[in-house]
């Protein structure tokens, strides 16, 4: 997927946006971690069955190019 200049920077602006949101995409905090990571391994395994395998890790290895996710 090629974006333009302005898509890009756009795309930054939303990525930054949500780099700061607490509680994005929902609040889990009241998960304990080894329930916040069974619904993370349950979500992709959900995933690697609706879509297949290269599909669900495609999604997980995406990444934007010198995006800085710290």
């Amino acid at each position: 997927m090629w974006l333009s200049k302005s898509g890009k920077e756009v795309l930054d602006q939303i990525m930054d946006e949500v780099k700061e949101m607490e509680q994005f995409p929902l609040n889990m905090s009241h998960l304990s971690e080894n329930e916040l990571i069974s619904f993370l391994e349950y979500g992709q395994k959900i995933l690697g069955v609706q879509k297949g395998d290269t599909f669900r890790k495609m999604l997980i290895d995406a990444r934007v190019e010198n995006y800085d996710y710290a």
